[in-house]
């Protein structure tokens, strides 16, 4: 069988170096130890699913509070906060693509590795 994909021009010689043409398909696999493997991750499965429910009732509370902190302030203080947000636009729009770009190239990079 090798022999027949490799008259044909399917592929190169060193990838057929693996293959057996007697034998089980298993045994032409890598072995385990030969496999690249991460370090096992310690955290429990139950504490792992309590984790996204709690974050996102988190979030819930953390705007409504936010919420109603901005509705109990004064008018005075609103408009002080919205004139400092709109005087400081910029340096705020850069920090903010400045975090976007590197959140992606590091994510981009930690996949392509």
């Amino acid at each position: 069988m090798a022999l027949a994909i490799y008259s044909r021009g399917l592929c190169r010689p060193s990838a057929l170096a693996g293959l057996r043409t007697s034998g089980h398909f298993l045994n032409s696999l890598p072995k385990p130890s030969q496999f690249s493997t991460s370090s096992p991750r310690k955290f429990h499965p139950a504490l792992l699913a309590l984790i996204k429910p709690v974050s996102r009732l988190l979030g819930v509370f953390i705007g409504k509070g936010f919420r109603r902190w901005w509705l109990r302030l004064p008018e005075s203080q609103k408009s002080n906060i919205k004139g400092q947000l709109k005087q400081n636009k910029r340096v705020i729009g850069g920090i903010s693509a400045a975090t976007v770009a590197l959140i992606t190239y590091f994510g981009y990079e930690s996949v392509s590795d």
